[in-house]
C-alpha cells in the first residue's frame, strides 16, 4: 500500500487524532481555526470549505485509489490518525489492520456525512458545496489514472459513486450523484478558494471553478 501521494503515510508511531474524533463539532472548530491560520484567512466559512477539500484528498480520493483501483482490502481508515499540524493522515507501522467490508458505507455514508453536517451547520455552508468539494477530489483521482486503468473500470466506479440511491448509502438520496464524473466536468458550486487573499501563484481560481472566465 502506497498512498503518500494522497497524504497518507506509515510512520513508526502515528501522531494526531483518530479520524473518528473529527466528527465532533468542537474538534472540527479547532481544526478549521488552525486551517484558517494556515490559509491566512479570517473567514471560518472559507476555511471550512477548503478544509473538506483537503480532507477529501486524504480520505475519499485515497480510498478510490486503494479500494477501487488497486482492489485493496485492508481497513487502514480505522488505524488512521489526523495530524493537525501537517493536515495529513498517519498510520503506525506494524499495526494489524482488519479487512474492509464497504469503504463507501464506512467513509461516505457515516464519517464524511457527519463532518459535512457539522461544517454546514456551524459555518452556514450549503451541503451541496461541501459534497461537491469531495466529488472534485474523487474526479481528479479518476482522471489522473485514466491512462493507467481501463476506461470501463473507471466508468464503473463513477457510475456506482453517482448512483441516485445506492445500497451503500442506505438507499437514500446520494449527495454525490450530480457531481461524480470519470472525466473532466464543469463544477456546479464554488468552494470559495478565489476569496483567499493568499493563493498559489498564477492560480486566482481553483482549476474547476464555475466562476472562472
Amino acid at each position: 500500500m502506497n498512498l503518500e501521494a494522497y497524504g497518507v503515510t506509515f510512520v513508526e508511531k502515528a501522531q494526531g487524532l483518530p479520524i473518528k474524533e473529527l466528527e465532533s463539532g468542537a474538534v472540527l472548530e479547532q481544526i478549521v481555526t488552525q486551517y484558517a491560520t494556515y490559509l491566512q484567512t479570517d473567514s471560518m466559512a472559507i476555511s471550512a470549505s477548503l478544509f473538506i477539500k483537503r480532507y477529501a484528498v486524504l480520505t475519499a480520493a485515497a480510498c478510490v485509489n486503494y479500494y477501487e483501483l488497486q482492489r485493496g482490502k485492508d481497513n487502514w481508515l480505522d488505524a488512521a490518525h489526523f495530524d493537525t499540524t501537517t493536515f495529513t493522515l498517519q498510520i503506525s507501522e506494524g499495526e494489524k489492520l482488519s479487512q474492509m467490508n464497504c469503504w463507501k458505507d464506512y467513509l461516505l455514508k457515516e464519517h464524511l456525512a457527519n463532518i459535512v453536517d457539522a461544517l454546514a451547520a456551524d459555518y452556514k455552508i450549503n451541503r451541496r458545496i461541501l459534497w461537491e468539494n469531495i466529488a472534485v477530489r474523487i474526479n481528479a483521482t479518476l482522471e489522473k489514472n485514466s491512462s493507467s486503468y481501463e476506461q470501463e473500470q473507471l466508468a464503473e466506479i463513477a457510475t456506482e459513486l453517482s448512483d441516485p440511491t445506492p445500497q451503500w448509502y442506505g438507499s437514500l438520496k446520494n449527495p454525490l450523484q450530480d457531481y461524480i464524473h470519470a472525466h473532466t466536468a464543469i463544477r456546479k458550486t464554488c468552494c470559495r478558494y478565489y476569496q483567499l487573499e493568499k493563493k498559489e501563484e498564477g492560480m486566482p481560481y481553483c482549476l474547476v471553478c464555475p466562476l472562472k472566465k
